[in-house]
């Protein structure tokens, strides 16, 4: 087992909770990483906590001080171009990881890949932890072909540079949302990739964080639609198959079902309905033939959560009889 491992963890506004973060990083069991951070203009005190680290263990940690605040995607990626190390990970910066984090993936990333027959991947996949004021709950990952569509989040995952840099992946210049345009450029590549059971990273909620000072009066739909727009408009999706096309068809409603269900509850009608017209608009622009996608329905694809599976479905099955304007209404009013 070799091959360095850089971990790139931006951070903004979490001196609460980065001394933890950094800590969990400084006691890996695997010889060869380095710790890349970056200080997205934080206005709090995270500064003089990553210095102090940098300043103890500067073979293990080093800073980055982006000129303007840029947002965590462009953030990562400019850490991704300052390093050569073979494998990349993502850590943010609220979160902490277990001793074993990175041994564990690299281990998986250089065994048989059971997908392929080949030796090595270009991602590995696993689940996490999620740690609620203390109380960890374990959350699984599906091992299937929609798990780079349908978890679309940069950390719990290792990524080998080269494939990175060659197929031109990255977090497009949006600050909220980015991790959609990532996980669709990364799906078009055609990473060989592999999911362990494993739960050695563990999710802090945060209440300060982007996702969770989300609602209605985000947009998120917007945020969606423009992730998606951004990936058609750079790469050349006639060079999927029908099989990949259908899949990222399905990604897209799933994210937009998210976007008015889990955002956009209790916004009431009126918005809700302005909501619901950019997507049919969108849908009737760019997805005519939704309504024919294999993958639709109400209990399929068996590979996919069965929250999102039931989202999806109620979706497919009330715009088919003509119900939809009036469940996203009710929710509105929840």
């Amino acid at each position: 087992m070799s091959g360095k491992v850089t971990v790139i963890v931006p951070y903004y506004n979490v001196e609460k909770y980065i001394g933890k973060c950094l800590s969990s990083l400084n006691k890996q069991d695997y010889p060869d990483y380095d710790v890349i951070l970056v200080d997205d203009k934080s206005p709090d005190g995270s500064r003089a906590i990553v210095e102090r680290y940098v300043a103890r263990y500067p073979e293990k940690f080093r800073l980055m001080v982006n000129e303007e605040n840029m947002g965590q995607g462009r953030s990562r990626m400019s850490a991704v171009e300052a390093t050569d190390a073979e494998y990349i990970m993502f850590v943010d910066s609220d979160d902490y990881v277990a001793k074993d984090y990175i041994s564990t993936f690299v281990k998986a990333a250089q065994g048989k890949s059971d997908k392929k027959a080949l030796d090595g991947c270009d991602m590995v996949i696993s689940g996490f932890t999620k740690d609620i004021q203390g109380n960890l709950k374990r959350f699984s990952v599906a091992d299937s072909p929609f798990t780079i569509l349908l978890y679309p989040v940069a950390c719990c995952k290792l990524y080998r540079r080269d494939f990175l840099i060659r197929n031109r992946i990255d977090f497009s210049d949006s600050r909220k949302g980015e991790d959609i345009y990532f996980s669709l450029a990364t799906f078009y590549s055609r990473p060989r990739f592999k999911v362990i059971k494993y739960y050695g990273y563990f999710y802090r909620l945060n209440p300060t964080s982007t996702t969770s000072s989300m609602n209605y009066e985000n947009g998120f739909e917007e945020i969606v639609k423009d992730m998606f727009d951004k990936f058609r408009a750079n790469f050349d999706v006639s060079k999927m198959n029908d099989r990949m096309k259908q899949a990222v068809e399905y990604t897209y409603i799933a994210n937009m079902v998210n976007a008015l269900v889990v955002y956009g509850h209790g916004s009431k009608p009126g918005r809700m309905r302005k909501k619901v017209e950019l997507i049919n608009k969108d849908i009737s622009d760019n997805y005519p033939n939704l309504m024919q996608n294999p993958y639709m329905g109400l209990l399929k694809p068996s590979s996919v959560s069965l929250k999102i599976r039931l989202g999806v479905g109620a979706f497919y099955w009330t715009r088919r009889f003509g119900l939809d304007k009036l469940m996203f209404d009710f929710i509105s009013l929840i």
